[in-house]
């Protein structure tokens, strides 16, 4: 008899799930924590507002001891808007790490996938665990497929950032005035991305959960000297319901953490707080710039980082792909980078990479 139950989460669920995520630590040279206070869900469904979560009851214990979310949500595949599922959020406690568990939580959750959906996932390149897990050939657990790689920019915000002084443009924050012209703008260019987030921005005025934490003023836009709108990019502080939180300072590191932030202090950018304390940073998302201009793109970051540093925040996550044409504009900062490793996963044989065109991949580093 197993001494595993799988079933589907329920809202009650919250407080075991935000107790699992808090101790299943992220180690290496800093063990690092991605948390989920204050309530699961709230995190959950700024990834997958469809929401589809799995957990794993130990029995004897009555406790969740794994977890895992293939919720779906609406991007562009192709120029067409489709419902894709998004697997995140495993967490399987240490103790438990058996193998059982996973094959369980894959397993319960196909039960509710038609026979020839798919997933995207992005794993850590960091991630030994995971990555060794899903190379196993295992018959419960979908075929992953690589399709894409995404580097994240932790940008260190300086001490004195400096507005764009290009005088082709005129950057603003968005306003409630600014929806259908937002909206067309996005309507025409998502499309040409491949996996693009939909986006519906009278509801964000309207409070939906997909949008969580976010105004139209954390949007910032860029206008030509013609009044056209040429580009836009938002700032996205996500620290109400997702932390990353410092765990521990291994050996040395806690040491060189007061070199570290004596520098920061020095040049700007990012400190390093006391063992359980969270990151400073926000998180830049919904970049969308008429044929990838580097000058809007460039216009566009300098004002969000000014506005972040006049609200007292270190640091800015940037996500960035493979030939992404504003990587000379990243390195230009000071920053640290995390390399993630994106795939298609798919339980039958059917290779669904075949299906999409060559659209340029783009992940909202926001909603992984």
């Amino acid at each position: 008899m197993s001494k595993y139950l799988f079933r589907l989460a329920e809202d009650s669920d919250s407080e075991a799930l935000v107790k699992l995520f808090g101790s299943t630590p992220q180690k290496g040279q800093v063990v690092v924590n991605f948390e989920r206070e204050p309530n699961y869900f709230i995190g959950n469904k700024v990834i997958t507002p469809d929401t589809l979560v799995v957990v794993c009851i130990e029995k004897e214990s009555d406790e969740i001891v794994g977890c895992s979310s293939m919720g779906a949500r609406q991007v562009y595949v192709n120029g067409e808007i489709k419902k894709i599922r998004y697997a995140a959020d495993l967490r399987i406690c240490a103790k438990h790490r058996n193998g059982r568990i996973l094959v369980g939580l894959y397993r319960e959750a196909k039960k509710y996938l038609s026979d020839d959906e798919w997933t995207q996932t992005a794993i850590l390149k960091e991630n030994d665990y995971s990555i060794a897990t899903i190379t196993k050939s295992r018959a419960s657990l979908p075929n992953y497929l690589p399709y894409g790689d995404l580097t994240s920019y932790l940008l260190y915000i300086p001490p004195s950032p400096r507005k764009s002084a290009d005088e082709r443009y005129v950057i603003r924050p968005a306003s409630h005035f600014d929806i259908p012209q937002l909206q067309s703008f996005f309507d025409e260019n998502a499309p040409k991305r491949q996996f693009y987030p939909v986006y519906d921005f009278a509801k964000i005025v309207s409070g939906d959960d997909y949008y969580s934490g976010l105004s139209l003023a954390d949007f910032m836009l860029c206008f030509n000297e013609d009044g056209k709108l040429k580009g836009v990019a938002g700032s996205w502080d996500q620290k109400s319901f997702k932390q990353t939180r410092i765990i521990s300072y291994p050996g040395i590191t806690k040491y060189l953490r007061h070199l570290f932030n004596l520098y920061s202090l020095v040049r700007g950018g990012l400190t390093l707080p006391k063992a359980g304390g969270a990151l400073n940073y926000c998180m830049l998302h919904s970049v969308l710039i008429d044929n990838d201009d580097p000058g809007v793109f460039r216009a566009l970051l300098e004002n969000i980082i000014v506005q972040l540093k006049q609200s007292g925040y270190e640091g800015l996550m940037v996500g960035s792909i493979n030939n992404d044409p504003y990587v000379s504009i990243l390195e230009s900062y000071r920053h640290r980078k995390t390399y993630t490793n994106h795939y298609i996963a798919s339980y039958n044989e059917h290779d669904p990479r075949e299906t999409l065109d060559t659209r340029p991949l783009y992940l909202e580093v926001a909603r992984l």
